[in-house]
């Protein structure tokens, strides 16, 4: 992020991003093995990538850091096994998520 910070966000940036975004993601589904759960978060990462495609990588890096920041406090709380933390780090980044992709 250090890297980034102050520069345009490119096509390739935001593919590489998207990427690392869809790993972090992919790695907690797999883990917490809840089908109920994974079934969730294809429906809505389905919708999240139409949203995705018709802004055509509209990231900025405020955006970037910003979700990249709320992955470490996720991955904090799971080392720490505190549930208590995880779940509110977990509602952070779902109603931030939420935000950009309804145009608020």
């Amino acid at each position: 992020l250090t890297d980034m910070r102050g520069r345009e966000v490119t096509r390739e940036m935001a593919r590489r991003l998207e990427q690392v975004d869809f790993g972090f993601h992919h790695q907690v589904i797999g883990v917490l093995n809840n089908p109920m759960v994974h079934r969730a978060y294809k429906q809505a990462n389905d919708f999240v990538q139409l949203i995705r495609a018709d802004r055509l990588y509209g990231f900025s890096f405020a955006m970037v850091e910003r979700t990249m920041v709320e992955h470490l406090e996720i991955i904090a709380a799971f080392r720490k096994r505190d549930p208590d933390a995880a779940e509110a780090a977990l509602e952070r980044h779902f109603a931030r998520a939420k935000q950009p992709s309804v145009g608020k």
